[in-house]
């Protein structure tokens, strides 16, 4: 049985060349309304995924500072065991004065 998902989203980018990103983009948006559900479907995502999830999201037209993505960003930084972390930190410390702002992701 298909199930539509944010992992399956992932799965169908393509690593080259980003084709299919915006349908994550897509999925993001018609499912940051519930963000605990978002953030828990991120964080079960592999390190290798995070790390091209969080890029995704950034060079989109999505918001990236609101809760989940902050509190995502967070996770993948402290326990990503691959360059995902580096990716996570760098965010975090380029974007820290923006990211200040935002609140924590209440769980």
């Amino acid at each position: 049985m298909w199930v539509d998902s944010l992992e399956y989203r992932m799965r169908d980018v393509c690593p080259h060349c980003g084709n299919h990103s915006e349908d994550v983009v897509k999925y993001v948006q018609e499912h940051d309304n519930d963000p605990v559900a978002l953030y828990k479907e991120a964080i079960a995502l592999s390190d290798y995924y995070s790390g091209d999830l969080i890029d995704i999201l950034l060079s989109s037209d999505y918001d990236v500072f609101v809760p989940w993505y902050k509190s995502f960003c967070k996770y993948v930084a402290e326990n990503a065991k691959t360059g995902s972390s580096w990716v996570a930190k760098d965010i975090l410390d380029y974007y820290k004065k923006a990211f200040s702002k935002v609140e924590d992701l209440k769980i």
